[in-house]
């Protein structure tokens, strides 16, 4: 038998049409012929329902169809059973359709009704049994959810939105902020592999390729920024190089007002973002006089000191978004990127047409990226983002009860607040507090469907069921632990103020390292020259002993070192006493000793090139400070220095 089943005859009718029809013929003398023309029904049909009204009357009959299907669930438990995988959906946390079949089957067993013996075989309910409900409940449909972070489902709650909104309208109230003052800003990356878009093919194909330029693809940032009035400034590009080359980046799009920066790895940088914030004011004409509001999230790299500053100084007030909650509370994100990367695509798959057997680089992407920013941040796509995000026109209840479901799997108290006789849902075992009072209508019939012409008034009785939600409760985390390790959370700040910006500077300020365990090192002590050298142990402690050699005569204080200043220093193997030496740069001085940044060192010459090593030296480990570098402006020594000394006697890595 196929799963859906289609009647060759027709069975249903109106049943005011059967009523009429019957009336017709009893009262007004209408052949059975002629009033099942007039009222299209059939004639053998009508006449069956004439001969019981004659029998009973027409008042004790029922003239609705009566053909009732055997279903193990009634009504009222399967529309609790949908609120329930519609609530689970919400809390993303939503059921699988097998993990529904056996919450099928739970829920029938804990109400003891009865189903067919296969469900207690697998365990689970058919395939018969899901495919009818969710024709009976067209509000249910089987979706691909998209993957959300445990992070972003608990930060998007109340406790962190309602500071965020009360800031922003702070902040609009003292500077009296327009549409035209409002901006977003914000990062998303760009590769030269391309999601490929849907083709059409033979028919039957299991495997369809389609071109793309690279196994792995390479990786620049764009950086987008709207606009409250629906206007979108030219997108700044960070690509993953060393050197700038406005000609093979840019393009000629330089005339357009768009920006190209560099940076090692392709991501935003604190020195990037300060030539983005110069790139806002160059195009938005903001000052002290005419201020403006940028919005955009906390990444360390838009909340630096530097930036911090250089926006109280040109009229830009930076205002942090809740962390974690960009993809509800970014309208960039909500409206914006999505269409862009679409559009971006179809360019990509649309140039590798052209270019067949050729490689999409990254120096081809800004072309596309900027045709396909040019259809995306057009006003209708920004004034949608601003609007359903609350920021403008200001709306702090824009977001449901429904939308902060995610986050009441986390809503608890914390260990010492938790009563200790407050029972825990998921162990409650008893029968009767399982039972959820709700009004019924009788069971469906089991039978067969008969004609039936008889008015039987079906008798209704309170019954009582178990609820889905206590068959298989809600999601629900565990006490949360009191003593909480890391860095404090993040909030939403407005960054410009003094306050916030005074927070920073606590954070960024380094704190006195704990001591350094002082390891034995080796010093070679000489009686006269006719002697060998010999090597004795001796505490580092002991700042009388010569370990300097033939730098006896080296006029230098290693107490009190500059910051900036150079200087080769001494650095001891993991649980061992030799000593290596390398030059570092002082970046600051330290209670204990100095944080350098080390060189190394590029053979056979002795140029010495920056690396991202950072590490803290003690006082006593200075062996010498070098005089100022110098520095060659050729590209191939580009990041390198040189001293005009004799290093030679030092082995320098």
């Amino acid at each position: 038998m196929p799963r859906t089943y289609r009647k060759l005859t027709e069975r249903t009718f109106p049943e005011n049409s059967m009523k009429n029809a019957v009336i017709a013929v009893l009262r007004e003398n209408v052949s059975i012929r002629k009033s099942a023309e007039r009222y299209q029904i059939k004639k053998s049909r009508l006449c069956n329902y004439v001969q019981q009204a004659r029998q009973i009357g027409i008042e004790n009959m029922s003239f609705g169809p009566n053909f009732k299907k055997k279903l193990v669930f009634t009504s009222e438990m399967e529309k609790r059973l949908s609120e329930y995988l519609i609530k689970c959906s919400k809390m993303f946390y939503g059921l699988t359709p097998t993990a529904v079949k056996r919450l099928a089957y739970e829920y029938a067993k804990k109400n003891s009704l009865k189903f067919p013996d296969k469900w207690e075989k697998d365990q689970q309910a058919g395939r018969d049994w899901l495919s009818g409900f969710l024709k009976r409940n067209v509000n249910l449909s089987i979706r691909t959810p998209e993957a959300t972070s445990l992070a972003r489902m608990t930060s998007f709650n109340k406790t962190n939105i309602e500071p965020f909104f009360d800031k922003l309208q702070l902040l609009i109230q003292r500077y009296s902020l327009t549409s035209s003052q409002i901006y977003n800003l914000d990062e998303t990356g760009v590769t030269t592999v391309q999601r490929v878009q849907k083709v059409i093919t033979r028919k039957g194909l299991h495997q369809v390729g389609q071109a793309t330029s690279r196994e792995r693809g390479e990786l620049i940032t764009q950086v987008g920024i709207i606009c409250a009035n629906g206007t979108a400034l030219p997108p700044v590009w960070v690509f993953p190089r060393q050197r700038f080359d406005e000609k093979r980046m840019m393009q000629g799009l330089t005339e357009t007002g768009a920006l190209g920066l560099v940076y090692k790895t392709g991501w935003m940088t604190c020195e990037n973002f300060i030539n983005v914030l110069k790139h806002i004011v160059k195009h938005t004409h903001c000052s002290l006089e005419n201020r403006i509001l940028l919005i955009l999230d906390n990444h360390e790299s838009h909340v630096s000191i530097n930036s911090v500053d250089y926006c109280r100084e040109n009229g830009i007030t930076l205002l942090t978004l809740p962390p974690h909650t960009s993809n509800k509370t970014q309208p960039l994100d909500r409206t914006v990127f999505g269409p862009f990367k679409t559009f971006l695509n179809q360019a990509c798959d649309g140039w590798m047409i052209s270019h067949p057997a050729q490689t999409l680089t990254i120096y081809d992407l800004p072309p596309l990226c900027s045709l396909a920013w040019d259809r995306a941040a057009n006003p209708v796509n920004i004034k949608s983002g601003f609007r359903c995000t609350g920021i403008w026109p200001y709306d702090r209840n824009v977001f449901s009860e429904d939308e902060f479901l995610s986050s009441s799997v986390t809503d608890r108290p914390t260990t010492s607040d938790t009563p200790q006789t407050t029972p825990d849902i998921s162990r409650i075992t008893s029968e009767t507090s399982l039972i959820t009072p709700v009004s019924l209508e009788a069971t469906p019939s089991t039978s067969q469907a008969s004609p039936s012409h008889l008015h039987v008034t079906p008798e209704t009785e309170e019954t009582e069921f178990v609820s889905p939600e206590v068959v298989r409760p809600y999601p629900k985390a565990a006490p949360r632990k009191t003593n909480r390790r890391g860095p404090p959370k993040r909030k939403s700040i407005i960054a410009t103020d003094t306050p916030e910006k005074e927070d920073l500077i606590k954070r960024k300020t380094k704190t006195i390292p704990p001591k350094v365990k002082q390891a034995k090192r080796k010093v070679v002590e000489t009686s006269s020259e006719s002697e060998p050298e010999r090597w004795k142990e001796t505490d580092s402690d002991d700042d009388d002993v010569d370990i300097f050699g033939d730098l006896d005569d080296t006029n230098y204080d290693n107490t009190n070192v500059e910051v900036g200043k150079y200087a080769v220093v001494k650095v001891y193997r993991n649980k061992s006493t030799e000593a290596r030496h390398f030059v570092a740069k002082v970046r600051e001085k330290l209670a204990s000793g100095y944080e350098v940044e080390f060189y190394r060192r590029q053979y056979p010459s002795y140029r010495f090139l920056v690396t991202d090593e950072v590490a803290l030296v003690l006082v006593k480990d200075i062996v010498a400070v070098l005089p100022a570098p110098l520095i060659d402006k050729r590209p191939r020594f580009l990041n390198m220095v040189y001293f005009n000394v004799d290093l030679q006697e030092y082995s320098l890595l």
